[in-house]
């Protein structure tokens, strides 16, 4: 890349000293170039990138909790690339951003569906530790090997 740069601007110079040469011997190419000059005034202006988001991305963590894996998958089937796209970026779902240079609207329903139902199944273990450690506390300890019970004879 450095390479092409130093050719480019090895190039231009050479371009701008064969300009400055013929300017000098003739005079009617001079006031041509002089014209040319004066009257445009080229500014390089780089291309601004606009952020397009929709005003309101659905919430695909609300709907897959709501609908399930089956609905929720018909239900992104039926969205817009577009939108698709939109609940990807919004979301990160996609922290390598391999998806921005996807067309296909199956790999963003699977991508969707993937990482939603593995940040819903995050934390489940703690969620089903809490409700059997509260249904051990109800079952009665007799007749367990190990299950010792308190009486007051002791």
């Amino acid at each position: 890349m450095l390479k092409q740069i130093n050719m480019l601007k090895k190039k231009l110079e050479s371009l701008a000293k064969l300009l400055g040469d013929e300017a000098e011997r003739n005079p009617r190419f001079r006031e041509q170039l002089q014209a040319i000059l004066e009257r445009s005034t080229y500014t390089v202006e780089h291309p601004r990138r606009i952020k397009t988001e929709a005003p309101e991305t659905p919430d695909p963590f609300d709907a897959f909790r709501t609908m399930g894996p089956e609905k929720f998958r018909a239900h992104l089937g039926e969205m817009r690339l577009e939108t698709l796209r939109q609940i990807v970026r919004h979301h990160r779902l996609d922290p390598s951003r391999l998806s921005e240079r996807w067309k296909s609207k199956d790999r963003f329903v699977d991508i969707i569906c993937q990482r939603v139902e593995a940040r819903a199944k995050q934390g489940e273990v703690f969620r089903d530790y809490s409700t059997s450690k509260s249904e051990d506390t109800n079952t009665d300890l007799e007749g367990k090997p190990g299950a010792s019970t308190v009486t007051e004879d002791d």
